[in-house]
């Protein structure tokens, strides 16, 4: 298991009010933060009329079917902080967001996988879905949603994978950096380092001067064994002010980091 991806559910929304995105696993920072981030978490999404409208839908990419979906409600825009959509976003968060982590203690991640497919469609850019969907493959590599099998009989449009639920989230909001970090967590926790330097670098192209995108790439290119360019990122990212030294730390154990600047 790769360690110290920077990531923190609890404080996953605080970047909504500027505060650090994502901190490392095994790290924390102060509880004032966490407190913040959790009371972020409502945000909100924009009703939209575009499932009456096909023609308006945000395209088809590799056979990832349209957003919208034709039947589904939204898609809502998870940034979005209308009064209308709050309250559309706080009713799936109710019902289906909040049966996630009761379905995978209960060791039912098909279950699981369906609340996800069911936000994802109509939330294509749900920032905790998508970690929470990192967190599934991560401890089960290679599952996807099947209806059968979580006792559903639901039709599948498009493949259930990661990068189906990507690929659709990139078309309803192209230019969110966020959404390609979250993808390149979803990489690096699985254990695909290329594929998650990949999005780092399309991320770091679209915000060069985020302290966490800067750690985080640093971690993949320590876990590929490339500490020069990790020592890179991560002095880019000290320097931006990110908060925790595991990645510092972990440069010093290898002799990639001057011991007289670890704290």
């Amino acid at each position: 298991m790769r360690s110290l991806i920077a990531y923190n559910r609890a404080s996953l929304l605080n970047a909504l009010h500027g505060d650090s995105f994502m901190t490392g696993l095994g790290e924390s920072l102060p509880a004032t933060s966490a407190r913040r981030g959790l009371r972020s978490l409502i945000v909100a999404a924009a009703v939209c009329l575009l499932a009456s409208f096909p023609g308006l839908a945000f395209g088809q990419g590799a056979g990832c079917g349209p957003v919208p979906l034709p039947g589904a409600a939204g898609p809502y825009d998870f940034l979005d902080a209308d009064a209308v959509a709050r309250w559309n976003i706080k009713d799936i968060n109710s019902n289906h967001l909040a049966k996630i982590k009761p379905n995978l203690d209960e060791g039912r991640p098909y279950h699981a996988l369906y609340e996800l497919n069911f936000i994802l469609i109509r939330i294509p850019n749900h920032y905790v879905a998508f970690s929470h969907l990192a967190d599934i493959e991560q401890k089960f590599p290679g599952i996807e949603y099947e209806p059968a099998k979580a006792g559903m009989d639901d039709t599948l449009y498009f493949p259930a994978t990661a990068e189906c639920y990507y690929d659709r989230a990139f078309r309803f909001r192209p230019n969110d950096p966020n959404l390609r970090l979250l993808m390149a967590i979803h990489y690096h926790k699985t254990d695909r380092l290329e594929q998650a330097v990949e999005q780092y670098k399309i991320a770091e192209s679209m915000q060069e001067n985020s302290a966490d995108i800067q750690y985080n790439l640093g971690l993949a290119y320590f876990d590929l064994q490339e500490y020069d360019l990790s020592a890179e990122h991560a002095e880019r990212a000290y320097a931006l002010g990110y908060p925790l030294p595991g990645l510092r730390n972990k440069l010093a154990e290898v002799g990639a980091w001057p011991m007289s600047a670890v704290q």
